[in-house]
């Protein structure tokens, strides 16, 4: 009937909000991820330029042993180079929990998608009962109204009037 047809197209509806709503979703989530992406490729960039440089010094740095001053010297500059190193190592391991704190991010945001996405589906189950017990609730006070106009026809067919 039309009343089927109307739940139907309510029905609809609130399956395309709900499917737009996700879309939403999904896009700030993905311009999240593309701009943390940038952060990181920025900072693994620097690390790197760092690490360049680094080696640039060690291949300049000419290490001879003529005097024992050089040797202390060189010594100093191994040590230098080390700890440049160790800094560069550093960034890496920060590197390292960026990355484990984005897989923890994603690994949350897949479960209050989920979760989200069983809430609306509910909404919908639930919206698509109402609409559904409001049609049957109109259908019966049609009904009703359709007894009652039969009846005054029948009395008024009866005092021999017509409507």
């Amino acid at each position: 009937m039309d009343i089927t047809g109307r739940m139907e197209r309510m029905r609809t509806g609130a399956r395309q909000r709900m499917t737009e709503m996700k879309a939403d979703r999904a896009e700030s989530q993905n311009d999240q991820l593309k701009a943390e992406n940038r952060v990181l490729r920025d900072e693994l960039e620097e690390t790197r330029s760092e690490r360049q440089r680094v080696l640039d010094l060690l291949e300049k740095a000419q290490f001879t042993m003529d005097e024992p001053k050089k040797r202390r010297f060189r010594v100093f500059r191994l040590l230098l180079a080390a700890g440049a190193i160790y800094a560069v190592g550093t960034r890496t391991g920060a590197f390292q929990r960026v990355k484990g704190w984005m897989n923890e991010m994603r690994g949350q945001m897949d479960q209050m998608a989920a979760r989200t996405t069983e809430k609306a589906t509910e909404a919908g189950y639930r919206l698509g009962d109402v609409v559904e017990h409001t049609g049957r609730t109109i259908q019966k006070t049609g009904e009703r109204v359709e007894q009652v106009g039969d009846q005054m026809e029948q009395k008024a067919k009866q005092t021999g009037t017509t409507a």
